[in-house]
C-alpha cells in the first residue's frame, strides 16, 4: 500500500525500520518502499542494508544502489574502505552477482574492480567457477580498461588450466580485451614468448573458441597475429601428425591429451592463409593416417570456404564413409558447397542413392530455389504416398516378422535419429508408443514423415549474412542467438544479428524416401523389432 500511495511521509519510518528492526522481512520490505520513492534511499540506509545479516536484504540493497543519489559523492576514506572490504568478504553467489553489476557505481577505478574479481576467482570456489550468471555479470563490469587490469592480476592460463574448470571466465576477459583493442598486443607478446606447458591448455581452449565464434574476425589485426602464432606453435605439430606412420591409425595432432585441445588447435590453424589451408587440407585428406584428424579439420575449415570446399569434394566416396559424412555435412552449409554436392551426384558413375537420404532431404529443402530445383530434378521422388504401395505391404503383415532382422534395419536406417533400448541417438521423437501402434500408422510415418509431423521436429533453415546455411530442429531461441540440432546430432548456435533469413522448410527432419529402403518383408521385420521392445 505504501508503494502504491507513494507517500513521502513514509520515508522516515521506513529508514528507521531498515536501521533497527529485528525482523529481516520488515527490513527488506521497508527498503523496497524506500526504493520506490524519490530520494527514499539515502547513503546511510544503503550502507546499513549492504551490511545486513540477511542475504536477501543485502542482495536487494545492492539492487537499489542505483536509487541512491550521489552515492559516492563526499564519501570518506572509511566509507570507501568499508564497502570494498564488504565486497571482498561476500560469499553468497547471488549477492556477488548483483555486486558485480553495480560495482561501477562504487568502484570507479578499473583496477579496484579487477582486484575485487581476482580475489573472488582466486578462492577457487567450485560454485563461483561454475556460476555462469556471475561470469556474465563480471563480464559487464570489466568492459573497458578493467578487462586488461583483471588479466594482469594473475597468470590466468595456468590458473584455469590447473583447475580444469571455469574457463568461461577466460573467454569473458579476453573477449572484453579484444573489444577494447588490448588483445592484439597480448597476441604479439605470445608470438615472441610462446606459452609454457601449463599455459597451453587454457590458451588453446579460449582462443580456439573465440575464432570458432568469429569474435576475432578474419582480416583484423588480432586475427593476423593469431595466424602467425598458429604458424609458429602449431604448424610443426600438424606436420608431425601428417608424417606419422600410415599404419598407426591413432596418430593425432599432439597438442595435449585433451580432445577439446586438439579441436581448438585445429580452429586456430584455421586462421592460416587460405593457400596454406588448401595445401594442408589436400595433404591431410590424401596422406594423413588419422581419420579423426581428417574429420575435425574438414568440419572446422571447410564450411563456407569455396577454395576448401573444392578440395574436400574431390575426396567424396573415398576409402572411409565417416570422412565422407564430414565432407557432406560441411558442403551443404553454403550455396557453393551444395552446388559441388549436386555436381558430384550428376557424375555418370554415381546415382542419387550414392548420397545419404538426409543429404537429399537437405538439398530438396534448401533456401536457394536454384539448388532446390536441381535437387528435385536429380532425385525427384521424395515421399512415397502410402496409398500407392499399401497393398503389397499389407500382404506381408499376414506373416510374423523377424525381430532380429528388424533390429539390423533399425541400426542401418533409424539409429542416427532415434534410440530404442541402447541402440541409436535421441534426436527425433521417442518410438516407445510404436510398440502398441497399428502397423498402418507405423508404415504411414515411414512413408510420409511430414504428413503428421510434430511441429517441434519440423526442419528450420537459417542463412547467415556471410552465406552459410544451417538446417535442423529448434533447440532454443533467445534475444542473442538461435540454436539448431542437425540431423547429424550437432548443435549449431547462430547469433541473431548474423541471421539474414530464417524460415521453415515445411518438412520433418526425418528424410523422405525411407520406404524405398524397406521392402514389404523388411518393414514387417522392423515392426516386429519395435513390438518386441519392452
Amino acid at each position: 500500500l505504501l508503494i502504491q500511495r507513494q507517500d513521502p511521509e513514509a520515508i522516515a519510518e521506513c529508514r528507521a525500520i531498515v536501521q533497527s528492526s529485528q525482523q529481516p522481512l520488515a527490513r527488506l520490505y521497508a527498503h523496497c518502499v524506500l526504493a520506490s520513492l524519490p530520494q527514499g534511499v539515502d547513503k546511510a540506509t544503503w550502507l546499513r542494508g549492504i551490511q545486513d545479516e540477511s542475504v536477501h536484504v543485502r542482495r536487494w540493497s545492492w539492487v537499489f544502489a542505483n536509487r541512491v543519489e550521489g552515492l559516492t559523492a563526499n564519501w570518506s576514506g572509511d566509507d570507501q574502505q568499508k564497502v570494498t572490504e564488504l565486497m571482498l568478504r561476500e560469499t553468497d553467489l547471488e549477492v556477488q552477482m548483483v555486486m558485480a553489476i553495480r560495482s561501477k557505481l562504487v568502484l570507479s577505478s578499473a583496477k579496484d574492480r579487477a582486484q575485487l574479481f581476482a580475489n573472488w576467482l582466486n578462492r577457487k570456489d567450485p560454485d563461483i567457477l561454475a556460476c555462469e550468471e556471475l561470469r556474465a555479470a563480471m563480464e559487464v563490469a570489466i568492459q573497458g580498461d578493467a578487462a586488461k587490469s583483471l588479466w594482469e592480476q594473475s597468470d590466468w592460463f595456468t590458473f584455469f588450466g590447473s583447475l580444469n574448470r571455469g574457463e568461461s571466465y577466460l573467454d569473458a576477459i579476453l573477449y572484453q580485451m579484444h573489444k577494447n583493442g588490448d588483445l592484439v598486443q597480448l597476441v604479439q607478446s605470445w608470438n615472441q614468448q610462446g606459452w609454457s606447458d601449463s599455459q597451453s591448455k587454457s590458451a588453446l581452449e579460449v582462443l580456439g573458441r573465440l575464432v570458432e565464434r568469429r569474435v576475432i574476425t578474419q582480416g583484423s589485426e588480432t586475427y593476423l597475429h593469431l595466424s602467425k602464432l598458429a604458424e609458429k606453435l602449431l604448424v610443426p605439430k600438424l606436420q608431425a601428425a601428417l608424417e606419422g606412420n600410415p599404419l598407426d591409425r591413432q596418430a593425432e595432432l599432439q597438442v595435449g591429451t585433451d580432445e577439446s585441445q586438439r579441436i581448438n588447435a585445429i580452429r586456430l590453424l584455421g586462421t592460416l592463409p587460405i593457400e596454406k589451408r588448401v595445401e594442408f587440407l589436400d595433404k591431410i585428406l590424401s596422406e594423413c593416417p588419422s581419420m579423426s584428424l581428417q574429420c575435425k579439420v574438414i568440419e572446422s575449415w571447410v564450411p563456407n570456404q569455396p577454395a576448401l570446399e573444392v578440395i574436400a569434394s574431390k575426396y567424396l566416396q573415398g576409402a572411409n564413409p565417416v570422412v565422407d559424412q564430414s565432407i557432406l555435412k560441411s558442403l551443404i552449409r553454403s550455396d557453393s558447397g551444395a552446388k559441388l554436392v549436386l555436381d558430384y551426384a550428376e557424375q555418370k558413375e554415381t546415382s542419387s542413392p550414392a548420397l545419404p537420404a538426409w543429404v537429399w532431404q537437405s538439398l530438396r529443402a534448401f533456401p536457394s530455389e536454384a539448388i532446390k530445383k536441381r535437387a528435385q530434378q536429380l532425385s525427384p521422388v521424395s515421399e512415397v504416398p502410402w496409398e500407392t504401395v499399401a497393398g503389397t505391404y499389407r500382404e506381408a503383415w499376414s506373416k510374423p516378422g523377424d525381430a532380429e532382422r528388424g533390429q539390423a534395419h533399425f541400426k542401418k536406417l533409424c539409429a542416427s535419429c532415434h534410440r530404442v533400448l541402447d541402440i541409436g541417438i535421441s534426436i527425433g521423437p521417442s518410438l516407445d508408443s510404436y510398440r502398441v501402434r497399428p502397423n498402418e500408422a507405423i508404415a504411414l510415418a515411414v512413408a510420409e514423415p511430414s504428413r503428421e509431423m510434430d511441429p517441434k521436429y519440423e526442419q528450420l533453415q537459417i542463412r547467415t549474412n556471410d552465406g552459410e546455411i544451417a538446417a535442423g530442429i529448434l533447440v532454443s531461441s533467445t534475444q542473442e542467438q538461435v540454436t539448431l540440432l542437425t540431423a547429424q546430432n550437432q548443435n549449431i548456435s547462430i547469433k541473431r544479428n548474423d541471421i539474414q533469413e530464417w524460415k521453415s522448410s515445411g518438412k520433418s527432419l526425418m528424410p523422405d524416401g525411407m520406404l524405398k529402403e524397406l521392402d514389404p518383408a523388411a518393414l514387417n521385420d522392423l515392426i516386429a523389432f519395435l513390438r518386441k521392445v519392452p
